[in-house]
């Protein structure tokens, strides 16, 4: 199994609420713009995944597409793996909320924003926590390089 398909089963594994959540972070810092230019969810995800299962790459491809995801997730999960980063974030939202109320902007972006919060904190927390088990035995740097010196002798 290629590192990218190691990642392509955690990414599957997570509900689709959630990936709704984690793409569109994800899109604004991906090399490929067309997943943050789609505004159709499905299809965002769908484009997503086609960056992670794309057949036929060189090894090396697979190496630079897992070092680059590798960093963007984590990037994108800080402070969204406990409890601590969540209520900074709930925090956040409550004060650029009541900033933008005063100001009779208000949207009730806090409303949405709280409807589900403790069911997608939960969910997050568990699907850092499996990205941090995924990192650490099969994406580690070591094992990555071991499936690339692996992959080029053969």
């Amino acid at each position: 199994m290629t590192p990218l398909e190691k990642i392509l089963e955690w990414f599957d594994a997570q509900d689709l609420k959630i990936k709704s959540d984690f793409v569109p972070i994800c899109s604004h810092f991906h090399t490929n713009e067309n997943i943050q230019l789609e505004f159709d969810r499905e299809k965002q995800i769908e484009f997503f995944r086609e960056y992670i299962k794309e057949e036929n790459l060189k090894p090396i491809e697979v190496v630079r597409r897992t070092l680059f995801l590798k960093s963007l997730f984590n990037f994108t999960m800080d402070s969204r793996d406990s409890e601590e980063g969540w209520e900074e974030a709930r925090k956040i939202n409550k004060k650029i909320n009541d900033e933008l109320e005063s100001e009779g902007k208000g949207f009730g972006t806090y409303d949405t924003f709280m409807l589900d919060y403790e069911e997608r904190k939960s969910k997050w927390i568990d699907w850092s926590n499996k990205w941090k088990l995924l990192l650490n035995s099969n994406l580690s740097d070591k094992a990555v390089g071991d499936w690339y010196f692996l992959s080029i002798r053969k």
